[in-house]
């Protein structure tokens, strides 16, 4: 599925989610503040009060994102709020190194590159392919462990 075929709430997840993961990777091990302006200007939005495709605003999609990121335990934050001290977790780190046959390097080493070019269209696309490698290769591990295989 490209990125033009996904729903909007879908494609800014995965945007959102690409920007989160790819600047966690080029700090780790050390925790950095989540600032959902500096996403907006690295998806070429003007600000983070920008209406999405979604009919959201780009911070409350953040937000969300960052959120489920968290309950998910792919991130943790030390702070209040949640956005001080952010930092990949041993389940984001490990989901982050996963090298899709697609890929020559590891995931993270492509989103933070990904992410760089994250406000032009083909950046767009790359994040979209990046993201649905990720959730794919996530999602078929989760249901190979859960059915025993």
């Amino acid at each position: 599925m490209t990125a033009s075929e996904l729903p909007p709430n879908v494609q800014e997840f995965n945007e959102i989610t690409a920007v989160i993961f790819g600047q966690l990777y080029l700090t780790f091990p050390a925790p950095r503040a989540m600032d959902p302006e500096f996403a907006a200007h690295m998806l070429g939005l003007p600000d983070g009060r920008h209406g999405m495709s979604s009919g959201m605003i780009f911070k409350q999609v953040f937000a969300q994102t960052l959120k489920w990121l968290m309950d998910e335990g792919f991130v943790r934050g030390d702070g209040i709020p949640a956005l001080d001290g952010v930092v990949l977790t041993a389940k984001g780190m490990a989901a982050m190194n996963v090298v899709p046959p697609s890929l020559s390097r590891p995931l993270g080493s492509e989103l933070a590159d990904a992410t760089g070019q994250a406000s032009t269209e083909g950046g767009k696309r790359k994040i979209a392919e990046l993201m649905g490698d990720f959730f794919g290769s996530l999602m078929g591990s989760f249901t190979k462990s859960i059915s025993g295989s």
